[in-house]
């Protein structure tokens, strides 16, 4: 039913007549893609009206370009440095690209099974428990809303404060205003807009582009490093960690550095927003998402290593007035202001170019969410002009919301980066939602939807990727999430980390209570899979569980060759992988956060009491 109400939906809006035949505001039949990408279409219930002009290079660009894994490297460095040293930015990082290859594996197959700029809340919908699914779904939504809401202002706060450091290092006499900030990260995002709506067609190649500069980019500023910056002890680099942050010990310390390389290298689902606009996306779509974090890994381990070798001093080059480390060992190596110019400028022009697809990912996801009715007005959110064939009221709507959160900058830098933060737990929440679903599929022995790209011949395999990734997802997003407040914490700094369970919060907020009404996302109809894929699909009967479904015999080719569990082991795994566990989790984070914020305001409050009294 779910399927005939948004068919009806975007048949009525796009002007769709009865016998299927377009009459106003489809795309031209060269931007249609593939009889796979049609049918993908038909099974998802959706009209195509956005034009399929990304193919494999430019998708790889794509994700390549907005993930900019060296490029943060370089901007976050002196967190790293602080806490961790760079034997925990070498080893946190490869740990962290091994963890998110899981993670990435997993949404990559999922997003062969239902090529949607939906994402993460379709997949939540059509696998998680029918009990649970309009819930979970409308969850996993604003999820990523807020998410990809928040990393366009987290680049382009980015790249406008690398422009204010590039300015001190020119000019020792440049006062360093946060308005200043703001009007960078307005400006960028502002010009990433303008792209993103008058240059939209050219987006493909431009990525392409990007993507050139982005490799030799690399290079241009290692080869410099390496020719002319003197050397690190390479016992030191590979060894030696630090603990500047004054943690109870310095694995605490390296734990709390990883924010540098898990910021470095979340986010591939990028590409999964734009799969309406990739051609033959089942399977260029997979492939791409795989490629782009082996280049970017690679590419950022580079980039890592050599930092470590060539930076010189730790603690002058912390402290240097410019506030990014990375201009200072430019300028340290090259002692010329034109080449550290140079050096710098390749970031601030990635840097750009990562908030233009930050923009046209965002503006996807909520203009898909929007479509299945989970916004307030979503009839505006979802509108595609016509002959644009982009969805320009979402693209606009990324651009206020920017400029209203870089307003914050001016009262305070650690609110602004408080609440950016939340990109993080918020994508991470939903992979944890999204391939929690799956996995509790395949542990019922219930079918998945057929793909062209797979994790493996063998299913157990599947199911070893699945779990590594859960396991990998839960304990870094707790273990980031709440740390013990020891040494030089401070009050602010601990906010900067409560803020990221704020998106646990929505879960039991007004937000959340928006489950019954007109969301409702267009899962696979019985009639639909039974057309396209040749497979009956047994209705569910409201009366039984649906863990208690036998599953035809017709539906189990996918688990050919595997034993079933035991059901003591079946019983455990699924009360594991039920997505209350994932509530249940998440509101026990929020209270032990919310516990500890307390008692550090309590502890700071005393010992400032404590100090008046004294003087």
């Amino acid at each position: 039913m779910a399927h005939a109400a948004g068919l009806k939906h975007e048949t009525e809006a796009f002007g769709i007549s009865e016998g299927g035949y377009a009459t106003k505001g489809l795309v031209e039949p060269k931007y249609m893609g593939t009889i796979a990408d049609q049918k993908d279409m038909n099974v998802l219930g959706r009209v195509q009206v956005l034009r399929r002009n990304f193919r494999f290079v430019s998708i790889v660009g794509f994700g390549c370009t907005l993930i900019s894994t060296w490029e943060v490297i370089l901007t976050l460095l002196s967190a790293g440095l602080t806490d961790g040293g760079t034997a925990g930015l070498i080893w946190g990082f490869i740990i962290v690209s091994l963890g998110f290859t899981l993670v990435f594996a997993s949404i990559a197959e999922m997003a062969s099974m239902a090529p949607t700029s939906g994402g993460q809340y379709h997949w939540v919908s059509e696998f998680a428990p029918r009990r649970y699914q309009k819930f979970l779904s409308y969850i996993t939504g604003w999820l990523c809303a807020m998410g990809w809401q928040c990393a366009i202002v987290s680049i382009a706060f980015l790249a406008g404060t690398i422009i204010q450091g590039l300015i001190v290092l020119n000019d020792s006499t440049y006062d360093f205003q946060r308005w200043h900030g703001t009007l960078f990260i307005i400006a960028i995002t502002t010009f990433s807009i303008l792209f993103n709506t008058f240059l939209a067609k050219n987006l493909p190649m431009v990525e392409g582009l990007i993507l050139i500069l982005h490799v030799i980019g690399l290079f241009a500023i290692i080869i410099p490093l390496w020719v002319l910056a003197p050397r690190n002890n390479p016992k030191a680099v590979f060894t030696e960690f630090n603990n500047g942050g004054g943690w109870n010990s310095p694995g605490t310390a390296t734990l709390v550095g990883l924010s540098t390389t898990i910021t470095s290298m979340i986010g591939y689902d990028c590409s999964v927003h734009m799969s309406e606009e990739i051609k033959d996306a089942s399977r260029t779509l997979p492939k791409a998402m795989m490629a782009s974090i082996g280049v970017n890994g690679v590419l950022g381990l580079i980039m890592i290593i050599t930092l470590c070798f060539t930076m010189g001093d730790v603690n002058s080059i912390l402290a240097s007035p410019t506030g990014f480390p990375f201009i200072q060992i430019f300028y340290n190596t090259t002692n010329s202001y034109t080449a550290a110019n140079t050096m710098t400028a390749i970031l601030i022009v990635t840097l750009t170019a990562s908030t233009i697809t930050e923009v046209a990912t965002a503006s996807r996801q909520l203009w898909s969410f929007a479509r299945d009715g989970g916004l307030p007005f979503s009839s505006f959110f979802s509108y595609v002009t016509p002959g644009w064939h982009i969805p320009l009221n979402s693209v606009m709507v990324s651009l206020a919301v920017t400029i209203l959160l870089s307003l914050i900058n001016i009262g305070s830098t650690v609110a602004l980066q408080a609440i950016v933060s939340l990109t993080i737990t918020s994508l991470m929440s939903a992979y944890i939602l999204s391939i929690g679903c799956v996995v509790l599929q395949r542990i019922r022995g219930e079918p998945l939807p057929p793909r062209r790209w797979s994790l493996g011949s063998f299913v157990m395999l599947r199911w070893d990727f699945n779990h590594l990734q859960q396991i990998w997802d839960i304990e870094l997003d707790g273990s980031m999430l709440f740390l013990p407040a020891r040494g030089r914490m401070l009050l602010s700094s601990f906010c900067h980390d409560f803020s990221r369970s704020k998106t646990s919060s929505l879960k039991s907020s007004g937000l959340a209570n928006r489950t019954e009404g007109s969301f409702q996302v267009s899962n696979l109809s019985m009639e639909v899979v039974e057309k396209y894929f040749g497979i009956p699909k047994t209705p569910v009967p409201t009366s039984i569980p649906s863990w208690e479904i036998p599953v035809p015999a017709t539906l189990v080719k996918d688990f050919t060759g595997y034993k079933p569990l035991k059901p003591s082991a079946l019983l455990w795994l699924r009360s594991i992988y039920h997505p209350a566990t994932y509530l249940t989790y998440s509101l026990g984070l929020q209270a032990i956060i919310v516990i500890a914020l307390l008692a550090n305001a309590y502890e700071s409050a005393s010992s400032k009491l404590e100090g008046l009294t004294t003087a």
